[in-house]
């Protein structure tokens, strides 16, 4: 048995003697040829597209159509330039005039949170703060802005015009969480005069709205 092993462990050093001196003996590989003049230069640019000519207008087509603006939307440019634009559904009364935020210059500041802070720091019952808080209501573009507008109109002590258009109003703000404090604060208000407009919300698509609006009813109602 060692010897067959001796013998097998002979014949495989004799193969790896043979093919080193082969490998030794072979001669070495042709150097690669070097690049011409003309495969070496690089493009300086490639080749670009053709332009696509502009589509022209097919005179037989009809003219298009202008989107409807989105109902309570608010614009978020501020402070307004200008009238603000058409009251908002449900309002019974043109929009006021920026100039109702000349009394309080933190309320025309760009930034949001300098306007809550600024909204938070008025006593509603004040000089000039309804008007305020109304126009804030009814066109800040921040939804927090708006929101508090509305809880603190909630605790005014005298319902006024103002005060009942802006609210009244906001029953078609974007957000329902300010549509549902605008519920609120017309309930806490006792204004009977908003329940021909809570009864619009009786079919409205969210479920919470429309809940809020069947208490307020009730409760203006019976009070």
């Amino acid at each position: 048995m060692r010897l067959a092993a001796a013998a097998g462990l002979g014949v495989l050093l004799a193969i790896g003697l043979y093919l080193g001196l082969r490998s030794e003996d072979a001669p070495p590989p042709a150097p690669r040829p070097a690049a011409s003049p003309a495969e070496r230069e690089v493009p300086a640019a490639l080749p670009h597209a053709e332009p696509i000519p502009p589509v022209e207008p097919d005179p037989a087509a009809p003219p298009a159509v202008a989107e409807p603006p989105v109902v309570g939307a608010r614009s978020a440019e501020w402070p307004p330039a200008g009238d603000p634009g058409p009251p908002l559904p449900f309002s019974t009364e043109a929009h006021a005039d920026a100039r109702e935020l000349e009394a309080f210059p933190q309320l025309r500041d760009p930034d949001p949170e300098l306007r809550l802070e600024g909204a938070e720091q008025l006593e509603v019952d004040g000089p000039g703060v309804k008007p305020a808080l109304a126009f804030l209501l009814r066109n800040d573009p921040d939804r927090r802005v708006r929101l508090f507008a509305a809880d603190e109109l909630a605790w005014t002590e005298e319902v006024d015009a103002v005060v009942h258009d802006a609210l009244v109003a906001a029953l078609a703000d974007p957000d329902p969480e300010v549509a549902l404090s605008a519920i609120i604060a017309l309930e806490d208000i006792g204004d009977i005069a908003a329940v021909p407009y809570l009864e619009a919300l009786r079919t409205h698509p969210n479920s919470m709205i429309r809940e809020a609006a069947e208490d307020a009813i009730e409760f203006l109602e019976l009070d």
